[in-house]
């Protein structure tokens, strides 16, 4: 009965070791990736791979394929060209980003241009949303090719500059911020496994030209 007695007290002290060294491991993640985080805000500059960093900083386990030369059906048996900026593939479903690194006051219509209002005067350009719409369209494509079915795409653009506000609020047209706001409700629908995620990346990296493929594996090298 003793013996007993001690190997469950020594089950109780391991067991409440591990439960510590578990809950420390979470918090000095959580702490590490809101340094790196700021840190990543707070730099002077904001190149394009700072959406990419960001999310991977946050979301160290989302598949990112970034400058992806899509092709769409065209319906006359031939298919067109469908850049975009960044493809994430996460547990919710594909997200396309359309990704400008303008700061300034957007005016932001559906269906029409934008116009962003900067220190440097204004300029008009296409409607990012719609300009993502042949990706979404070659994705949608090749998925049902690979017989991947029914996995919810987003179609967003994303205005990192510092001083990037939105004139119209739409859950489309994101900052900086509100990307990673958006993505963490995004990631609550648990819609994709571990190997689905996979499995839908992979599928889109295999509907890739041959040059864009080995391009993606040096960045995420670099990683």
């Amino acid at each position: 009965m003793e013996t007993l007695s001690k190997i469950l007290t020594a089950l109780i002290i391991i067991t409440a070791v591990a439960l510590v060294l578990f809950v420390a491991y979470i918090i000095f993640t959580a702490v590490q990736k809101k340094k790196k985080t700021e840190a990543l805000f707070s730099k002077k500059n904001r190149g394009d791979s700072f959406v990419p960093s960001l999310i991977k900083i946050n979301f160290p386990n989302a598949k990112i394929i970034r400058r992806a030369e899509l092709q769409a059906p065209n319906g006359q048996g031939g298919f067109d060209p469908a850049p975009a900026d960044l493809v994430l593939v996460e547990t919710c479903g594909i997200i396309i980003m359309k990704l400008c690194g303008e700061s300034g006051a957007i005016d932001n219509p559906e269906g029409g241009p934008w116009t962003v209002t900067g220190v440097n005067g204004s300029f008009t350009m296409p409607n990012p949303i719609d300009g993502n719409q042949p990706a979404v369209q070659a994705i949608t494509s090749l998925l049902n090719d690979e017989a991947i079915y029914n996995v919810p795409i987003y179609n967003v653009a994303v205005f990192y500059g510092k001083k990037a506000v939105y004139r119209n609020r739409s859950p489309k047209a994101l900052t900086a911020k509100s990307l990673l706001t958006t993505l963490k409700d995004l990631n609550r629908e648990k819609f994709l496994s571990g190997s689905e995620i996979s499995d839908t990346y992979n599928a889109i990296r295999k509907h890739l030209p041959r040059q864009e493929v080995t391009r993606q594996k040096v960045v995420r090298k670099g990683k």
